[in-house]
């Protein structure tokens, strides 16, 4: 198979990332839904091939294919689909399982009287599925279906072989002279697939088959119906097996967390005891230590209430990176304002002055709502009257996020931390997947998603990195006012 794709190699276009693929072949190719919507069709070819020796299956399968063009009269079955086959007229269905009868193939069709009961009448009265138990002819569809739910299986490569063979027959295939195909189709069926050409074989007949069935629009074409009634069958048959997966991650020595947050403490605490005792009215160092102290905080939350595995962890990592970006640029835009400390502040309370005055002016009547509105203008107010607090609702300073991370030489944490925690901030999919739904093992379920209403999936944890960028916010404050030698020493342990 080919690399992955460079993100540098996608195009941007109306705010969206393009594949390569997309760019060039995205009018010409659509995407073929393999499992859920063509293997269905083709599962009967699959239960032949593997009910022996490969070589001798392939061989039989490349009779039946012959014979089922030439009993249709009309040739219309282009593609070896069963429900084509099943709406054959009744003799010639009768002949063509009359075949597979002599061939001694209908044993391994027996599970599928499970799903096409109710297709067609000759089928069934071929087939007997009823001398086979239940259970058993679950177990080996799911047996079959998990094999030819990879599309690069040489059980599915195999059948695609089969696909393409019939396109040939059909008078569909049109090949160059010099082309390796023709050579592949007589070929295929009767070489091992620990051969080394097969190497080169099953791509090629992968893509070829592909191609073909893009071109006549075998997608176009797929019975829909017949499909969901197979998999709505199966699915009923089958039960789901839920797992959940563990990521250790490797560190190499056990963290300490409450050990860590004591030791933040102390340096906050004696940061604090400085201001207070010598320089209460040091806006600058309110605002460094308050930024501080909000994200100890939120060290705390996540140390107290165990929160290093969970979704809540990841919203604590995104506002300590925050944080520590905030610090940051501040500093690094101090001497470019007159005072970016009281700016910064004004921001803030502004944000406040804005979700008061809606509900001030709207009065929306929010019973034992969290949001303390009452205090939250009192706060507004405090220090200045709110008629000379402008409301920004753009993000502070200049520049979004990223821009900020980038301005600060910190753009890795944004791209592989922030972004990242973020996702889980906003609710999206790949954070939902990753955190709350866990994966059925069930092929007749197509592998789903299943909620996880139990809890049983956790996490990674976040307190390395967490501490990892405490650790240079701390730094920050360090590189402002010392520290003393008993906590230099605490945090070189």
């Amino acid at each position: 198979m080919a690399g992955r794709s460079k993100l540098s190699q996608h195009k941007f276009e109306n705010g969206k990332l393009i594949t390569p693929f997309n760019q060039h072949f995205q009018d010409l190719l659509k995407e073929q839904s393999w499992y859920y919507g063509r293997m269905p069709e083709y599962l009967w070819l699959g239960l032949i091939v593997n009910d022996g020796d490969r070589n001798i299956q392939m061989e039989k399968c490349l009779k039946i294919l012959n014979v089922l063009h030439e009993l249709d009269e009309g040739k219309e079955i282009t593609v070896p689909k069963i429900s084509l086959i099943f709406n054959l007229p009744g003799e010639k269905q009768k002949a063509f399982y009359k075949l597979l009868e002599e061939l001694q193939v209908i044993e391994a069709l027996k599970p599928l009287s499970l799903v096409f009961s109710d297709q067609s009448s000759e089928f069934l009265t071929i087939i007997k599925g009823y001398t086979v138990s239940i259970k058993k002819r679950v177990k080996v569809l799911n047996e079959i279906l998990e094999d030819l739910s990879n599309q690069h299986s040489n059980l599915t490569t195999d059948v695609r072989f089969l696909i393409l063979y019939k396109f040939m027959i059909s008078g569909n295939l049109h090949v160059q002279n010099d082309s390796i195909l023709p050579e592949m189709i007589s070929r295929y069926a009767f070489i091992s697939h620990e051969d080394p050409v097969m190497r080169l074989y099953r791509p090629n007949i992968r893509a070829s088959e592909m191609v073909m069935s893009t071109e006549f629009g075998e997608e176009d074409s797929t019975n829909i119906e017949f499909v969901k009634m197979f998999w709505k069958k199966l699915s009923l048959l089958t039960e789901c097996e839920a797992f959940y997966v563990e990521i250790e991650t490797a560190i190499n020595e056990p963290i300490d967390l409450k050990k860590y947050k004591q030791h933040v403490h102390d340096i906050l605490d004696y940061y604090t005891k400085i201001f207070t005792e010598t320089r209460p009215l040091d806006n600058r160092m309110l605002v460094l230590l308050g930024i501080a102290t909000y994200s100890y905080k939120r060290l705390i939350e996540l140390v107290d209430h165990n929160l290093e595995y969970t979704i809540s962890g990841r919203s604590i990592m995104r506002s300590i990176l925050e944080n520590y970006m905030m610090t940051k640029y501040l500093l690094l835009e101090e001497p470019h304002h007159d005072d970016i400390w009281g700016e910064y502040q004004d921001y803030g309370i502004g944000q406040y002055k804005l979700i008061y005055g809606r509900y001030a002016e709207d009065e929306p009547a929010l019973e034992r709502s969290h949001v303390p509105f009452k205090y939250i203008n009192l706060l507004v107010s405090e220090f200045k009257n709110e008629e000379f607090i402008d409301i920004d609702t753009s993000y502070f300073g200049s520049g979004n996020i990223r821009t900020k991370f980038k301005k600060v030489n910190e753009e890795n944490l944004w791209k592989y931390y922030y972004d990242y925690d973020s996702i889980f901030e906003h609710g999206l999919w790949g954070a939902i997947r990753e955190s709350s739904i866990l994966k059925c093992s069930a092929p007749g379920h197509q592998y789903h998603g299943i909620p996880d209403v139990d809890n049983l999936q956790k996490l990674p944890s976040v307190a390395h990195d967490c501490i990892m960028i405490m650790n240079k916010h701390l730094k920050l404050l360090e590189d402002q006012y010392d520290l003393p030698e008993i906590l230099q020493e605490e945090k070189n342990e």
